[in-house]
């Protein structure tokens, strides 16, 4: 079955990271004016792809439940998954590829920038801080769920083996490893990024944010979010009433964390999962939810188009921002109104590349690979 308003969602989440993006541009866009509460969650932005990661999980554990996942369906999975996720990725690169060509004609960093290159393209670069945020920044989190992708036929046909008391504890022990984690990478993420630039003969960067794109530190989101997608198919359907209560307090706990935890604690432990409970009770809540609104065929297509959404947003402001600095000058004078038409291009571009990119490929990838099988 299809979890409809969950694929809605992701499109709101998606937003989210494009407008927390969008604050260190364009004079802030307006964003001081916000009211306070509205700038608390777009300043969390990056909270969103927590919520990706917890997904990722919830969603391949729920459509796998019922399939059996052992050493041979390995290959089908991983064929599977480079269909979902490589067309899109590609066309990003493709996208911000003549902007690094030209970045490196003038900077002459030829050899840095082609071991940047391969990393991007073999989706590796979250292993290499001097490489994880360059290029198309964003694409970090497809390195890291690549890792999680190796490990789900492993991790998943052990998870579903464990009692239901036992999938409560191992929740419990990923929540608490996502922020020891965090802990960890903040403390200590810059030595260890230093560390391990400096043995593969690379530029000291990349360590301020460690502990955010380093894939094992992001590995406890990921399974959380299985553990959470075999409870939820073990679980009996919920009433209307609990569902709203857990799509309540999901928010309301988004908006204390936000506002009240964030300040208190280290940067690590927001980014890498400390309001995870919370985002279950989102997922949950609304996972069989009969809103009109989250069911509504257009927010369903746009959720569908938020993985295109999330990777091209960088890229194109790449451009737009240098095509407004030659022509229209918004940037400085109408933040506005540049804000509100990069949103509107990004969007009819991720929607484009579903229907004439995406799609397309991913079918034509699974035909050639099930004639290869």
């Amino acid at each position: 079955m299809h979890l409809r308003p969950l694929t809605s969602i992701r499109f709101l989440f998606a937003l989210l990271v494009v407008v927390f993006h969008a604050q260190g541009t364009s004079q802030n866009g307006g964003f001081n004016d916000w009211p306070a509460v509205l700038r608390a969650v777009v300043s969390h932005g990056y909270v969103g792809v927590s919520f990706f990661f917890v997904l990722s999980g919830f969603i391949l554990a729920y459509s796998y439940s019922s399939r059996p996942i052992g050493s041979c369906e390995s290959a089908k999975f991983w064929g599977a998954r480079f269909a979902r996720i490589y067309p899109a990725y590609i066309t990003a690169f493709v996208v911000v590829l003549p902007v690094a060509v030209y970045s490196t004609w003038t900077n002459g960093n030829v050899v840095f920038n082609s071991i940047t290159a391969g990393l991007q393209l073999t989706l590796t670069q979250s292993w290499v801080p001097y490489a994880a945020l360059q290029w198309n920044g964003p694409a970090w989190s497809l390195s890291v769920e690549a890792f999680f992708y190796a490990l789900f036929p492993l991790l998943f046909p052990r998870a579903r083996l464990l009692k239901t008391a036992q999938l409560y504890w191992l929740a419990g022990v990923a929540y608490m490893a996502s922020q020891v984690g965090g802990m960890i990478g903040s403390y200590y993420g810059p030595s260890i990024s230093a560390g391990i630039n400096e043995q593969l003969h690379l530029p000291l960067n990349g360590a301020e944010l460690f502990y955010m794109y380093f894939p094992p530190f992001r590995v406890p989101e990921f399974v959380f979010g299985v553990v959470l997608g075999i409870l939820f198919v073990r679980s009996k359907p919920i009433s209307a009433r609990t569902r709203r209560s857990m799509i309540f307090l999901g928010c309301a706990g988004f908006i204390i964390g936000f506002m009240v935890l964030e300040p208190i604690v280290p940067a690590g432990m927001i980014s890498n999962g400390l309001l995870m409970p919370f985002l279950g009770l989102l997922l949950v809540g609304l996972a069989h939810s009969p809103s009109r609104i989250f069911n509504h065929p257009i927010l369903v297509q746009l959720g569908e188009a938020s993985y295109a959404l999330y990777l091209l947003h960088m890229p194109l402001w790449s451009w737009m921002s240098r095509v407004d600095n030659h022509l229209w000058h918004w940037q400085a004078q109408h933040p506005n109104l540049l804000f509100i038409a990069y949103v509107a291009l990004i969007i009819a571009a991720s929607v484009t590349s579903l229907h004439l990119i995406e799609t397309p490929a991913r079918l034509v990838i699974l035909r050639r690979l099930q004639r290869l099988s």
